[in-house]
């Protein structure tokens, strides 16, 4: 039977171009759950990596859960994100019992990994991708964009307990799902490559792209000489903390969960805090088209670290803070390039709807980034009272 156009899937009622049809799916989240008890299957998230979905029982005493495809392209070993999340969940249950506890004026929740009816931690069939399914954190929504000054401090309160629950996980027990994921020299090194083999012809935007990141050469190494000088140091971390991977409670606001648990490893903290800052300081979006949209609110930073620093100070060194305007400038030019570069590349690895989509992409986040440097002062000021 040919895959289904997504516009006809009936009960699922996708939007997209999915690569898996209604009856796979079905098929799939029946590993986890009996099939005739399935209710509905609904597209979960905007992500651009992994296909996610929302499983609900017909049973209402069961719980929902979260299906999702883990896209081997991106993550060539995908049985390691498994392993991480296996032992971030023993790490974090043996300080949160029952899987939650009170953190901070909080219940601080986990999404436990599902097993399937034989008892496997995931499921994947002839060596196709892997399926994996976790809890679904009910009583909470997410949020694209953050829409006030309480959504932005709640953000650095979130990521701040998540590092505080993490910090003395051992980083030997995490595999790198992604080969040198944030070293910006690497992504910066592999542009330069594809850009010399690529056989896109280059519009006026792809020009000013490559003169963009041209002209911001000499900070991309910043971080990994800091690295390799000892003043910077690796700790667990999540890896992708923007703000729609963040959950906030329905009654209390506050943030009560970080999931999408695919790029926890060793890294610094801060890649956690400048992308998670990237994703909360522009209140334009990832996907604007008007660029004179795009920058770097002041204002949702101020209140992100000081909800930060409430919680974070303390494990925060001198040299951590040290190099933090530099990660916050660097996260999204990095960000940038990689857009750029997987435009070049004839859009490989993020998730596209039209063909200039990683132009567009790339563009917001060098925007930002130029947004960020009109305010270094400010910037480092606010950093600096906040020590």
């Amino acid at each position: 039977m040919p895959a289904q156009n997504c516009d006809e899937l009936g009960f699922l009622g996708l939007r997209y171009n999915c690569k898996t049809n209604k009856n796979e799916l079905g098929k799939i989240a029946a590993k986890f759950i009996a099939f005739d008890k399935i209710d509905n299957i609904e597209q979960l998230g905007n992500g651009n990596v992994n296909d996610t979905f929302k499983v609900t029982p017909i049973d209402k005493n069961l719980s929902p859960f979260v299906l999702q495809r883990i896209n081997g392209n991106v993550f060539k070993q995908p049985k390691d994100i498994i392993k991480n999340t296996l032992s971030l969940i023993e790490h974090l249950s043996n300080k949160l019992p029952s899987g939650n506890s009170f953190v901070h004026g909080r219940v601080w929740q986990i999404p436990l990994l599902l097993q399937t009816l034989e008892g496997n931690s995931f499921w994947h069939e002839n060596n196709e991708d892997i399926w994996r399914a976790s809890s679904f954190i009910t009583s909470s929504y997410s949020i694209d964009k953050i829409e006030n000054q309480s959504q932005a401090l709640e953000a650095g309160s979130g990521l701040a307990i998540f590092h505080k629950l993490v910090y003395d996980l051992p980083i030997d027990a995490l595999m790198p799902t992604i080969d040198s994921f944030h070293v910006t020299p690497v992504y910066y090194n592999n542009y330069i490559h594809i850009r010399s083999i690529s056989n896109n012809e280059l519009c006026n935007s792809a020009e000013w792209c490559i003169n963009f990141i041209e002209a911001r050469s000499s900070i991309i190494s910043i971080l990994q000489n800091a690295i390799d000088s000892g003043e910077l140091s690796a700790r667990a971390i999540h890896g992708d903390p923007k703000i729609n991977n963040l959950l906030f409670d329905e009654r209390s606001n506050k943030a009560v969960s970080l999931i999408d648990l695919d790029t926890i490893m060793a890294g610094l903290l801060h890649y956690d805090i400048s992308d998670c800052l990237r994703s909360c300081c522009n209140p334009a979006g990832e996907e604007e088209e008007d660029l004179s949209k795009v920058y770097f609110d002041i204002n949702t930073f101020s209140t992100f670290l000081r909800g930060y620093l409430e919680i974070g100070r303390h494990f925060l060194s001198s040299n951590d803070i040290k190099y933090l305007y530099d990660s916050i400038r660097l996260m999204p030019l990095e960000l940038g390039i990689r857009f750029f570069t997987d435009h070049l590349n004839g859009n490989q690895y993020f998730k596209v709807s039209s063909k200039n989509q990683n132009l567009s992409r790339a563009m917001v986040q060098f925007k930002l980034t130029e947004s960020i440097e009109q305010q270094e002062l400010a910037i480092r000021n606010c950093i600096e009272e906040m020590r």
